[in-house]
């Protein structure tokens, strides 16, 4: 995940330290980002065993930008994620 060319490491964004300690830099990126039709489920039984899964769930959660598995969740099971919290607070109020 922090795995940055050289090149462009000075024209991006400095990353969360955690990152670091994502299991998803052992492996390959594009299985975090599964085509449409494949299974996001292998990228998601590595997620369960990492020891940052909530803080990155946390982090793409707080950014809708953000596509593919972070934290376990698929970029869709983030989009509903939100949906209902908006939900819940436009209830509350």
């Amino acid at each position: 995940m922090t795995n940055r060319p050289p090149v462009l490491a000075p024209l991006l964004p400095e990353l969360p330290a955690w990152m670091d300690r994502g299991l998803c830099g052992q492996f390959d990126p594009e299985l975090f980002h599964p085509e449409k039709g494949e299974s996001p489920n292998p990228a998601k039984r590595i997620c369960m065993q990492c020891e940052v899964r909530v803080t990155c769930g946390r982090y793409a959660l707080a950014d809708p930008g953000l596509d593919g598995v972070w934290g376990a969740m698929t970029t869709r099971e983030r989009g509903q994620m939100r949906r209902r919290a908006r939900e819940r607070r436009e209830r509350a109020s």
